[in-house]
């Protein structure tokens, strides 16, 4: 255990010795205290805020994964090839303490510069708050609180994608001899089609939803309805439309009336009354007041939501900063690994493939819904589209792990990141990855033999 903390220390010098670290601190603290000077917000609170968030800390995220990159890669390969490393590992020192001991330095200097930079966030967002003008009432305590999600229930629409798909058969607009693989595509395309249509509203229409609780609603609490509208609504101009709120029929709805372009995301503010506590649903219905043939559409995915109270602003905060933090100490033991096998150079690309890989896994799911094997291509091509279809799926499948939603936008949204959440996606996702990763590392590296490193 001394001969850990010794490398772990001797590791995060080395490490604040080098240049490129030094540097990164420098574009850092460009990032969190010039950046914000030079955001245009919307000229909301909620903007503002989310400005902060996704410009100013994300760029500060993306940095750290820079820096993440070629530090833990360099830890090991830089030592190897300065020959620093041969004289540790000539004293009785096993090699998966190196390891482990390089691996918390880097993690230990990307957890702190990444609270670091939440907190200057926190007082930045805080300073934000208390500089806005409260002369149209604004709420800033709800504003500034984490609010649990409530989603709407959706229902399975299988079977009418089915049926649809039947109709359009027998009228021939769809041939009827279509392969099973063809089959699957068309009633998944009816599917996401049957899916835009729950979440359009035609001119004159009223489209509505229906949202199971977490808890009872209390008398006076205060909550959101969150709507975002398709970016396939090209319409310019304001539309009106009313929202209203009920949990019965034989009570009166809450009514709000809006008028606004149908593009981006909306927040409406509801208290609720007396005669609605205890409710343990909602039905939230939307009318498009336009007579101007204007139809409006919204995100199929979390379009509508009710945002309720559910803790602080800087708890929330800090574990978006956490669940960054775990991200990272993967990618940082990626390239620890990487650099116990290859050169600076080569250990850096290949951990940088996998960064790669990660930010287009979303296309490579694309491409396996829409399917590669076509029956109109040689029977060689569609071999090959099949192998790429399987190599395909056995990426995504090491990647699923690491497809956590971006907890930045959360926070920028007001959406809560539970504690059991963050406790769940560590010790069933992050850990068994890690734990993964550190086993093929050290196994790799104590095979390795130091003594021809040039």
């Amino acid at each position: 255990m001394p001969s850990l903390f010794a490398i772990m220390k001797l590791s995060l010098r080395a490490i604040l010795r080098e240049k490129v670290a030094l540097s990164m601190g420098a574009l850092l603290l460009a990032v969190l205290f010039l950046l914000p000077s030079g955001l245009r917000t919307d000229g909301t609170l909620q903007g503002g805020i989310r400005m902060h968030l996704l410009y100013s800390l994300g760029t500060s995220f993306v940095l750290l994964s820079g820096m993440t990159l070629w530090v833990s890669c360099a830890t090991v390969s830089g030592d190897l090839a300065n020959k620093r490393l041969q004289m540790v590992l000539t004293k009785p020192v096993h090699r998966w303490t190196v390891w482990l001991g390089k691996w918390m330095a880097v993690v230990l200097l990307i957890t702190t510069l990444g609270f670091l930079c939440g907190g200057v966030t926190w007082f930045r967002v805080h300073r934000l708050v208390r500089e806005y003008p409260t002369t149209e009432g604004t709420d800033t305590s709800f504003i500034l609180q984490a609010k649990e999600a409530n989603d709407m229930e959706l229902p399975d629409n299988t079977k009418e994608a089915k049926v649809l798909l039947a109709e359009k058969q027998a009228s021939g607009e769809i041939p009827s001899n279509l392969p099973e693989e063809a089959t699957l595509v068309w009633i998944m395309q009816i599917k996401q089609f049957l899916r835009v249509q729950q979440h359009a509203a035609d001119a004159g229409a009223t489209q509505e939803w229906t949202f199971p609780l977490s808890r009872p609603l209390t008398t006076g609490e205060q909550l959101q309805i969150a709507y975002a509208y398709e970016s396939s609504s090209f319409s310019d101009k304001e539309v009106p439309g009313s929202w209203s709120v009920s949990a019965a029929d034989e009570n009166p709805p809450i009514e709000k009336t809006v008028k606004e372009v149908p593009q981006g995301t909306y927040l409406l503010d509801i208290q609720i009354p007396e005669y609605l506590a205890g409710a343990e649903a909602l039905r939230i219905t939307y009318t498009n007041l336009s007579w101007e043939r204007d139809k409006v559409f919204f995100k199929t995915d979390r379009g509508v939501r009710i945002l309720r109270e559910g803790g602080s602003f800087a708890g929330n905060l800090g574990r978006a900063v956490l669940v960054f933090s775990g991200l990272l100490a993967i990618l940082a033991a990626l390239g620890v690994s990487a650099g116990s096998v290859f050169s600076l150079p080569v250990a850096c690309y290949s951990t940088a493939m996998v960064l790669v890989a990660q930010a287009f896994s979303g296309v490579i799911t694309e491409v396996l819904e829409e399917g590669m094997v076509k029956e109109d291509v040689h029977i060689l091509m569609q071999a090959l589209l099949g192998l790429r279809s399987v190599a395909f799926q056995g990426l995504l499948f090491l990647l699923e792990p690491l497809q956590v939603e971006n907890p930045l936008s959360r926070v920028a949204e007001g959406i809560l990141i539970a504690p059991q959440e963050v406790v769940t996606l560590f010790a069933f996702r992050l850990l068994p990855i890690l734990l993964i990763i550190a086993i093929a590392g050290t196994g790799v590296f104590s095979r390795r033999e130091i003594g021809g490193a040039v």
